[in-house]
């Protein structure tokens, strides 16, 4: 195996950006899940079940969106990784480029 690595700066700068789209998507449908299952007009209908309760299904409801909200969160945070990693990498190369411009 080859101790080298190549950084397709580019690629990694695209799947920062891919990231941080999905983390904003997710932090959309969050919202419209949240909006979307407003329990308070069913609850009537829903205290009548036997089987689930609406204090159950409000909890279940809320993890979702939770869980949910986590993985945003966790989206950003690679997200402003592999961003980081490209700077850095950027920098090294073209601080590379100088020293060998330096040397010719």
């Amino acid at each position: 195996m080859s101790d080298r690595l190549h950084v397709n700066t580019e690629e990694l700068g695209q799947l920062g950006n891919s990231l941080a789209h999905h983390a904003y998507d997710l932090g959309s449908y969050v919202s419209d899940f949240r909006r979307s299952t407003d329990l308070e007009p069913v609850r009537e209908v829903l205290e009548r079940l036997d089987s689930v309760s609406y204090e159950q299904l409000a909890e279940a409801v809320e993890l979702a969106g939770s869980v949910v909200g986590k993985l945003q969160d966790r989206l950003d945070e690679a997200s402003s990784g592999v961003k980081e990693v490209v700077r850095n990498t950027s920098s090294v190369q073209d601080d590379f480029a100088d020293d060998i411009r330096d040397l010719l």
